[in-house]
């Protein structure tokens, strides 16, 4: 069962989903918060540049933390919701948790504000000028640059099909028995392509804002997200030791071995999303 069954099964379970004025409302509110994060995250790194690094830990920690304590409380969770709710169970879960999803937003795009180029009549966040705030390529490679490593990062999401998406762990929650162990196409070389999709595309965005803050800033909004990997590794891996103890041990997480680079790459830039 590929993703796009799990999305239509998640969608299925959950009413809010299907009703275009509940789904437009939840999405307007998502936006509005996302603008609100991204503005603090302006007004913060306005008043000291350094503080951009600490407001974007805390912005993207807010979006994970659930999610680390639902890899580390599955079963209590999954028990608590089927007990109390049990018509609606996906429905109450993901309208709990899916505040989540406007920090994960603007922790992604948040190194854009710090663009940095001449041409441009203003700033968007004035820094002051030194070794991580000054330009840090000409700009005829820094865009150029910048798209391609985006691009990157969209085809690595692409062809991850969504596993690792917010979709899949409440899906793994809820009906553990229909939830997809992923091992083939771009899994058999790494096991978290989505996480390292995420990264990627924020590293994009920072090397178009073309200064090291931005790609710090990029950086330090992957921390959670790589604490969040690692507790559902290993949860994950306890609740599947038998059929998964090989492939846990011989695929690496995130980059893949030097060996099967080649391999890797041909994934990743061909049309079909398995191989």
């Amino acid at each position: 069962m590929g993703s796009q069954d799990d999305i239509d099964l998640f969608i299925e379970h959950v009413s809010s989903l299907k009703d275009p004025y509940k789904f437009l409302s939840k999405f307007f509110i998502h936006s509005i918060i996302c603008i609100l994060l991204i503005v603090i995250f302006w007004w913060a790194t306005s008043i000291s540049f350094i503080a951009a690094l600490p407001t974007i830990l805390i912005i993207s920690s807010i979006s994970n933390i659930p999610f680390i304590n639902i890899a580390e409380n599955y079963f209590k969770i999954r028990e608590k919701y089927i007990k109390n709710y049990p018509k609606n169970t996906w429905q109450i879960l993901w309208n709990r948790y899916s505040y989540t999803s406007p920090f994960g937003c603007a922790a992604l795009y948040a190194p854009l504000l710090l663009i940095n180029y001449e041409f441009l009549p203003f700033r968007i966040i004035s820094t002051p000028e030194n070794l991580i705030t000054n330009p840090l390529f000409p700009i005829f490679i820094a865009l150029p640059l910048g798209i391609f490593i985006i691009l990157l990062g969209m085809l690595l999401t692409k062809h991850a099909r969504n596993h690792d998406s917010d979709i899949d762990i409440f899906l793994n929650i809820i009906d553990p028995d229909k939830y997809n162990i992923m091992t083939d196409g771009i899994y058999q070389y790494i096991r978290h392509p989505t996480f390292l999709g995420r990264l990627t595309l924020s590293i994009g965005f920072g090397v178009i804002a073309n200064n090291v803050l931005a790609i710090l800033v990029a950086v330090f909004h992957f921390l959670p997200y790589y604490a969040c990997m690692i507790f559902e590794d290993k949860n994950f891996l306890k609740r599947y030791r038998k059929e998964l103890y090989n492939y846990y041990n011989t695929t690496p997480a995130l980059f893949p071995r030097s060996r099967n680079l080649k391999n890797f790459f041909k994934i990743i830039f061909s049309k079909r999303e398995v191989d």
